[in-house]
């Protein structure tokens, strides 16, 4: 070997070992700012134990909460904002936890729930309109009461200081108008916060994370606090906040009341709601997600088929052709926004995968009939959300003009943070718009999509109607439970809405099928939304 060769050996040698180690300094700096603004942070709320010191926190806010953007709104693509309340209790030295919300669920749709955690972390949740109490259990729940805890700024301080190997400062910025210090830490979940620490006072500004949200796709969700004041016994403390997706106002709540302290009034349960028998296991680990099990569909009829559960409460209709299949809405995950970070109720669902196990259903049972038609009754996410895979399917998606625009959207919308079969193409939906009455007819199956117009749960909406079977197939516009707790005082107003457009319609159903609750309508139900209908008149 000559003593070039040598030389250049020793200096790439050498250029590596600088590289590695520069690489190793920026990170171990970028670590150390980051752990010295958030303990700065934790300073200027007043340290780091004064919700121990102060045994905890009690917040009741109010303000807007925009259904539009949540796309659960009664017009697509506008904004639909409806009053919102909430508490929170959160008493770190004990665990007590309670949070409680007083909102809309849809624009017909009151919700009224209070979540409360025990001693052992069971969660209960009160639904407080219907008066009846359920303990909730999956793998996910011990994380739950730390995303509702993390609306608190000084616990979002200390989570970041529990993760800290993941902590990160990436340097000043601009945020609500001020220069802040960005710095983000993981949680052990896999998600990434970012925090915004002011640059001049060190207060906690906001935060900020990424979402793969059904419909809208990679999502920023931003949270922002609003300036700070004294509470006696607490000290500095933000007067409310707002919460924005990729800049939309989604929520602003300003606090009527911050102290020290709980309340312990919203830690009990009322007198008048029977709670059932607490669960015997606690979750303690958050276990690997599974792949849910392909549902069976049932037969209604020839030909006719519900899926059940395709995601829970989710039961979707699907119809055989001669030659080809057609489905009614294609679902996906829900998220519930109020928790940072927001957490999927429907635990592991991705913004694409109920629609493709929907797929794969059918597949499986109907291996020859590829799905040609998806039909989606309305807007809302929840029920068209799933639709991307039947999009790079290329199945022809039939819907209502309100309904189209929204689905193209979803078809172009960046889906990257949780890729699926629609990620990296160019491929916009095929769209057959649905005005008053369509129909389709092969063979010895007919499907007839009706326009039911403007209603109480959306500008427009489809329902599904086989004359030879006389099968109707509704949405949200009926919500069949167990007759001793029928109605749901919640969906009172659509219920009646469709029952008298179902005397009107001049139908005469053998059948009729909800997609949600226990699927099956019977003329129980029918007869006592009459009854309430007439009794208020």
């Amino acid at each position: 070997m000559n003593i070039a060769t040598v030389k250049l050996i020793t200096l790439a040698v050498f250029a590596t070992t600088f590289s590695l180690s520069h690489a190793a300094g920026i990170t171990g700096s970028r670590y150390a700012d980051g752990l010295e603004q958030v303990r700065d942070a934790q300073q200027a709320l007043g340290g780091a134990t004064r919700l121990h010191d102060s045994t905890g926190i009690s917040l009741h806010g109010e303000g807007d909460y925009d259904l539009g953007v949540r796309m659960q709104g009664r017009f697509a693509g506008r904004s639909n904002i409806v009053p919102i309340m909430e508490r929170l209790n959160f008493n770190p030295v004990t665990g007590a936890t309670s949070y409680e919300s007083n909102s809309f669920a849809n624009a017909d749709a009151a919700e009224h729930l209070r979540y409360v955690w025990d001693d052992d972390g069971r969660l209960l949740l009160l639904e407080l309109i219907n008066r009846r109490a359920f303990w909730i259990s999956g793998g996910s729940l011990p994380g739950t009461k730390s995303r509702y805890a993390s609306m608190v700024p000084d616990y979002l301080l200390q989570l970041a200081l529990q993760n800290r190997q993941t902590l990160r400062s990436l340097g000043e910025t601009r945020f609500a108008g001020k220069i802040a210090n960005a710095v983000s830490f993981t949680l052990p979940s896999s998600e990434t916060l970012t925090l915004y620490i002011a640059r001049r006072t060190k207060l906690v500004l906001g935060a900020e994370y990424l979402l793969d949200m059904p419909q809208r796709g990679d999502t920023v969700v931003t949270w922002i606090y609003g300036k700070y004041q004294d509470v006696p016994g607490l000290g500095l403390y933000p007067i409310g906040y707002r919460i924005e997706l990729d800049g939309e106002l989604l929520k602003s709540i300003r606090y009527q009341e911050i102290s020290a302290g709980i309340n312990e009034t919203y830690l009990t349960i009322p007198e008048d709601i029977v709670v059932p028998e607490r669960p015997t296991t606690v979750a303690t680990d958050t276990p690997e997600p599974q792949e849910p099990l392909l549902p069976e569909p049932r037969e209604l009829a020839a030909g006719v088929y519900l899926v059940p559960n395709i995601r829970g409460g989710f039961h979707v209709l699907l119809v055989e052709f001669p030659e080809y299949l057609l489905v009614v809405d294609t679902p996906s995950g829900y998220f519930e926004m109020q928790q940072l970070p927001a957490m999927n109720w429907v635990e592991g669902e991705t913004s694409s995968s109920v629609g493709r196990r929907l797929l794969a259903v059918a597949k499986k049972h109907f291996p020859e009939k590829p799905v040609r038609y998806a039909v989606l009754t309305h807007c809302h996410g929840d029920h068209s959300g799933g639709v991307r895979p039947f999009i790079a399917a290329g199945t022809t998606i039939l819907a209502t003009q309100h309904t189209a625009p929204e689905i193209e959207k979803t078809a172009r919308n960046r889906f990257t943070l949780v890729p699926d079969e629609l990620t990296g193409k160019s491929m916009p939906p095929i769209l057959e718009i649905v005005d008053q009455r369509h129909v389709i007819k092969d063979g010895n199956q007919e499907v007839q999509l009706i326009e039911l117009g403007n209603n109480p749960h959306s500008e427009s909406m489809l329902a599904i109607w086989l004359p030879e079977s006389k099968l109707l197939y509704v949405a949200d516009l009926f919500e069949p439970i167990p007759m001793h707790v029928f109605p749901d005082p919640a969906r009172v107003p659509a219920m009646k809405w469709f029952v008298n457009w179902l005397d009107n319609s001049g139908l005469e159903p053998e059948t009729i099928v909800a997609i949600h609750g226990t699927a099956m309508v019977t003329t129980e139900h029918l007869d006592k939304i009459r009854q309430l209908a007439d009794e208020n008149r």
